[in-house]
């Protein structure tokens, strides 16, 4: 039976945690890369229990800072892109009005100073895409294409503009992101940069029905291109992800509900067959069909290098349930191998690659609330499959937000930026180190 009594954590790096409840978890966050944490009990009299448990929890360096608390723009589905002159561009994104959030037709122009400009777009977006345009006539610049335009958010456009960093001005292209019969407007979709010039389109939903087009937007020529595809992908997705590979070829994972072999819940996009076709690969495993998820792929030269972490995301129908599970896809065979979970289910989060190959994971939600906290999976630890280990929690509660590199003092450090609500720091910055 339950007696009256007292519990507390003591850390060894000085940290306390009381008011512990029977049965309920504890969330620590260790301020050294490794503490040791003992559970002190004691019976209503005051006398301590003879035994003392203790747990040993490793984490991983980190620190965030703020950059920028003077803009107060809620921005949910904005992207948040690096430029080659060192600044960060934050484009479109729905604001804080309730319950029918609004698309925006400001981007911000952020640097390392903190500084953030506003710049106005060609047409509102939100959950959009944007490229960077590596080489040809349109190199250094920006495509921003589809995304919902107006309150809800609905109204899906196939309209597509560029931001030119040069005249630091957004100008619209009359090439939209339609073919002859590919003709759908799109948000929630995937942009993934192929070649150097050639940019894969697909999915998405045009505001009633998810899409399984695709087309291929040519920006080789000052004005662009659209040719299709030789397929269409093997199912209707939206809110999912497209990872480009070693080999050239587009990994696609999730974005619909069912999780049996049936539902394909992954393919390949091959851009050197036919016009670029779709074909099976691999399937996540049962119980897993993961929208809202991450897709990173793994650098360095670990056991792990060249494949792609799937982090968290929802599963099931309807709104799904946030998951913490992590899956790795090994190409060439084509298989998924459930890696070390995360320790917060999340979903609508952001995942980028760190200068040390390890995988940043921050923010989404839970289900219930936005989520101020980060993990990073380092591919080289544990027992082959990598090691997942806690780190520094964002300022603010972030979901469906966008991180990006920024140099900062000659350290590249991660820009987070994108809140549902209007937040009290607009930009911060992680320091991996």
């Amino acid at each position: 039976p339950a007696v009256s009594g007292t519990a507390t954590i003591v850390g060894s790096d000085g940290s306390t945690y009381s008011n512990l409840v029977s049965g309920g978890g504890v969330q620590v966050a260790p301020t050294v890369p490794t503490a040791t944490y003992s559970l002190l009990v004691s019976n209503a009299a005051g006398a301590p229990a003879a035994s003392i448990p203790t747990a040993t929890v490793s984490a991983a360096l980190g620190t965030w800072s703020q950059l920028n608390n003077i803009v107060f723009d809620a921005r949910r589905g904005a992207t948040v892109t690096a430029l080659d002159n060192g600044k960060v561009l934050i484009a479109g994104g729905m604001d804080g009005t309730n319950p029918n959030p609004v698309p925006s037709q400001t981007a911000r122009l952020c640097d390392a100073t903190g500084a953030c400009v506003s710049r106005t777009m060609g047409t509102p977006r939100a959950f959009h895409t944007a490229v960077k345009v590596g080489s040809g006539p349109n190199a250094g610049k920006v495509l921003l294409a589809g995304g919902y335009t107006a309150p809800g958010p609905a109204t899906p456009t196939s309209s597509a503009e560029f931001y030119d960093m040069g005249a630091d001005a957004f100008t619209n292209t009359p090439t939209a992101i339609t073919t002859g019969t590919v003709t759908a407007a799109r948000a929630r979709h995937i942009a993934v940069l192929f070649s150097t010039t050639t940019i894969l389109i697909a999915g998405g939903t045009d505001g009633t029905t998810n899409l399984n087009t695709a087309i291929k937007y040519d920006i080789s020529t000052a004005t662009p291109t659209t040719a299709n595809v030789s397929n269409t992908m093997t199912q209707q997705r939206a809110s999912f992800t497209a990872t480009l590979l070693g080999s050239g070829s587009v990994l696609i994972v999730g974005g619909k509900t069912g999780s049996t072999l049936a539902d394909r819940t992954a393919e390949l996009f091959d851009p050197t067959t036919g016009n670029g076709t779709f074909s099976d690969t691999g399937a996540l495993l049962s119980g897993e069909d993961k929208r809202s998820h991450s897709a990173v792929l793994i650098g360095g030269a670990s056991a792990n290098s060249g494949k792609v972490l799937i982090s968290g995301g929802v599963n099931g129908a309807g709104n799904g349930t946030p998951s913490s599970t992590q899956f790795l896809y090994t190409p060439g065979s084509g298989t998924f191998t459930a890696a070390p979970t995360m320790a917060t289910a999340r979903s609508n989060h952001a995942a980028i690659s760190l200068s040390t190959y390890s995988v940043l994971i921050c923010g989404g939600t839970d289900g219930t609330n936005d989520l101020r906290s980060c993990e990073r999976y380092d591919p080289s630890s544990g027992t082959g499959l990598g090691a997942q280990y806690p780190t520094a929690p964002l300022m603010e509660a972030r979901r469906d937000f966008g991180l990006a590199p920024i140099t900062i003092s000659s350290l590249v450090e991660i820009l987070a930026v994108g809140t549902a609500i209007t937040p009290s720091i607009f930009a911060e910055t992680y320091n991996p180190n």
